[in-house]
């Protein structure tokens, strides 16, 4: 599964709230705010591979 629907299913389950997501993910190196994160997660933006590749380290890591 890839971020992007690993991100949205972990908030469609109540797992992690979008501001977990993107804590997890900025703790970890990631440079986009919180609202280019919501906007990745909806499908409206996309992240650079960089940011890309720390959103899944932060999703594998932190929360399997």
């Amino acid at each position: 599964m890839d971020a992007r629907s690993r991100a949205r299913e972990l908030v469609a389950t109540s797992e992690m709230s979008l501001e977990e997501i993107w804590l997890a993910y900025f703790s970890v190196g990631g440079n986009a705010g919180p609202f280019e994160m919501e906007a990745f997660i909806y499908g409206i933006d996309v992240l650079d591979q960089i940011d890309l590749m720390l959103l899944e380290r932060a999703l594998t890591d932190g929360w399997q």
